[in-house]
């Protein structure tokens, strides 16, 4: 694994996470500062699943902090409600019908090339509660590394994801954010998945491409991720689960600010054996 950068590597690092100042704006002299967060959430500890347990908690804390303990209490149980909706579908799936998922995190943004991942947490615990089984949780000795493409082709994913936010001049990188348009978006995922090479992954020859902010690795409202997953993992089984609906009602209710731009690209790419026979 390439070392040296923990925005990189998904790492928590104090006020990097963009929606955090919209819970303080009412009390700017409220600092919060990494390690005051971990003491409060093994305090908090809330009754939710592990993967989303640490941040959830530290926006329940924030929001005590602020003196909003109901509208975190709200949230919890909103959280709670969509996650279980998730669950309980994918719950009765056996594991041998689950599609094998990659994610690159990150994607084109580094020097090195492919492909940076998560084994068992970050994204990966994404990934399992939505459904999936993600190729490199049994590959990795921790929670994030390096996979070479020979060990991404051979493990033939059904799904690629990959995650963006910020683009570096003259690489290939994935556009998320408020200023983005989804075919600006859509576009950035494209000049990914046509890189060298990367049209032999089982996942992009069939068009199943898709691209997420990397921010939500961090985020409490990661709920948006797990439903856009679990609505790309299993459309058929999902086709009522409407995530643009859960992100504008999450907005409206808990951060009070419209939404803006793009934060996910759920529209497949046309498979690229389809392209090739046009």
């Amino acid at each position: 694994m390439r070392g040296g950068d923990a925005a990189r590597d998904g790492q928590p690092q104090p006020g990097t996470f963009r929606r955090r100042p919209t819970f303080a704006a009412a009390r700017p002299e409220v600092r919060l500062e990494h390690a005051l967060e971990q003491r409060r959430v093994r305090q908090a500890r809330p009754a939710i699943p592990n993967h989303d347990a640490q941040r959830a908690a530290v926006l329940v804390d924030v929001d005590q902090v602020l003196h909003r303990e109901q509208a975190a209490s709200d949230y919890l149980a909103f959280y709670q409600q969509h996650l279980a909706r998730v669950q309980q579908v994918v719950g009765a799936i056996p594991e041998a019908q689950r599609p094998k998922v990659f994610i690159d995190m990150l994607a084109g943004v580094w020097d090195a090339g492919c492909c940076h991942t998560a084994g068992k947490g970050n994204f990966g615990e994404f990934i399992s509660a939505a459904g999936g089984r993600n190729i490199a949780a049994d590959l990795l000795p921790g929670v994030l590394g390096d996979l070479s493409m020979e060990q991404i082709i051979a493990s033939r994913p059904d799904v690629y994801i990959a995650t963006g936010s910020r683009t570096k001049p003259g690489l290939a990188s994935l556009r998320f954010g408020a200023q983005t348009g989804e075919q600006d978006a859509r576009a950035s995922l494209a000049q990914l998945v046509a890189r060298p090479g990367f049209d032999t992954i089982k996942a992009i020859h069939e068009g199943r491409v898709h691209g997420i902010a990397h921010d939500y690795y961090d985020s409490p409202y990661n709920i948006i991720a797990i439903e856009a997953f679990a609505k790309w993992f299993y459309p058929d089984r999902f086709k009522a689960l409407d995530v643009k609906a859960t992100q504008a009602e999450l907005y409206r209710r808990f951060l009070a600010v419209p939404v803006t731009g793009t934060e996910w690209v759920d529209t497949p790419l046309p498979a690229a054996g389809q392209q090739a026979a046009r």
